[in-house]
């Protein structure tokens, strides 16, 4: 990733019910964190596509434009999470 002159950082958990991040500008690249140790996390950046997997301690990182990202967890067990917008 290169040096960018805007950061946003979200910080929470999502267990039970998905997580909408409706991100406050557009995005030039995102990392997602999955903080947990045992569990995975599930990602997507529209409503069509179908969840990609952070196991646990996983980090992605994407240039990529982008409004939303919606997260999920499989076991509906709360999991800790970031997500790194920068622009």
């Amino acid at each position: 990733m290169g040096v960018w002159a805007n950061q946003e950082v979200y910080e929470s958990t999502v267990g039970a019910t998905p997580v909408v991040h409706t991100l406050a500008r557009r995005s030039r690249a995102i990392e997602i964190i999955n903080d947990s140790g045992t569990r995975d996390l599930q990602y997507k950046f529209s409503a069509g596509e179908t969840y990609a997997t952070l196991k646990p301690l996983e980090v992605i990182s994407i240039e990529f434009r982008t409004p939303e990202i919606y997260l999920d967890q499989p076991d509906n067990v709360n999991v800790s999470y970031r997500i790194r917008v920068l622009g």
